[in-house]
């Protein structure tokens, strides 16, 4: 991905990945944010050059449960309502720096500008603290995940890919 704004509300069953690719994923710029199963989640590539997060909750978050992550100085990186339950979220955006700490929050409530479910310019009423984290790596991941893998690789079960051939399940 070189540009542009992709927001993904995927499947809600573990057999299934919001973003499913075959060797790799690269970020290099724009906004890119999917939300759905944590069960075959892949992250993406560590050869990106943009920052990126996958947060894995320990359970399956209810749709509508908004998903807030601040900056330590207050400022918004994201404020998103899910259409669907989720346990993981893929984040990247320019918005993400590296030595920054952000916390993320889950529920509460915002207002503002309400485009895709994506809240800008309005105000965010803190629900759940969930975790602080700061970014060190092109590829963050926090929480506990099937797939912990960095840029995995597929076919690679000790990766975490998916084996070919075997209709996106690993055996």
């Amino acid at each position: 991905m070189t540009d542009g704004s992709v927001i993904i509300n995927g499947p809600t069953t573990n057999n299934n990945g919001a973003l499913d690719y075959y060797y790799t994923c690269e970020i290099s710029s724009g906004f890119l944010l999917v939300v759905g199963s944590s069960g075959m989640a892949q992250l993406l590539g560590t050869s990106s050059t943009q920052y990126s997060l996958k947060l894995t909750f320990p359970s399956s978050q209810s749709a509508n449960t908004i998903i807030h992550i601040a900056s330590a100085d207050g400022a918004e990186n994201l404020t998103f309502m899910p259409t669907k339950a989720y346990q993981s979220v893929i984040f990247s955006s320019p918005t993400l720096i590296n030595g920054v700490t952000y916390t993320v929050y889950t529920g509460g409530s915002a207002t503002g500008t309400i485009i895709d479910n994506l809240y800008t310019d309005g105000t965010y009423t803190a629900g759940t603290e969930i975790d602080s984290f700061t970014i060190s790596s092109i590829v963050t991941s926090i929480g506990s995940a099937e797939n912990s893998a960095q840029g995995q690789t597929a076919g690679d079960p000790a990766m975490g890919g998916n084996i070919p051939g075997s209709g996106g399940r690993r055996r």
